[in-house]
């Protein structure tokens, strides 16, 4: 073999290395969306990101299939004024190293908007997730009835 042949295949086998230990950085678990009425123009995305790195990481953004929805907003809701408020996290979310944030109902959620059309119980869709260390996360989301109490299913991640 020569040493040009050598250096490549252990340069590549780094890089592999590199981008597995990236992604086994995120746990993504508990993921699921609520289902909505057929014409239902937003959905709500629930998750529990944990950071298994030693050092912060933040979550950016989220998107999905155009012939799902318009785009993916990560919300938070806030009581203002004595009322529940959205408002959209535009920095995104930072999650401490070791720890985990659980984006639920309520709370820290993802928002999709310009759905088109409802989501249905039963159903599924991949959305991918964006980090700050310029790394993705796919997952499948669930699609669960919003009377049912939400079960921790694990949603698929690479």
């Amino acid at each position: 073999m020569s040493v040009f042949f050598r250096l490549s295949v252990s340069f590549l086998a780094l890089l592999l290395t590199s981008a597995a230990s990236a992604a086994s950085q995120f746990e993504l678990t508990n993921t699921q969306a609520r289902a909505t009425f057929p014409m239902a123009e937003t959905a709500a995305v629930y998750t529990t990101i944990t950071n298994h790195s030693d050092q912060p990481v933040i979550l950016v953004r989220a998107s999905v299939r155009e012939d799902l929805a318009a785009q993916v907003q990560i919300h938070s809701t806030v009581m203002q004024d004595g009322m529940m408020k959205m408002r959209q996290l535009k920095d995104g979310i930072t999650v401490a190293p070791g720890e985990s944030v659980a984006m639920q109902s309520g709370g820290t959620h993802f928002m999709l908007t310009g759905l088109v059309s409802g989501l249905e119980a039963g159903s599924a869709f991949p959305m991918t997730l964006y980090f700050s260390d310029g790394s993705e996360q796919k997952v499948t989301v669930p699609v669960v009835n919003a009377s049912e109490k939400m079960h921790h299913h694990h949603g698929n991640h690479h």
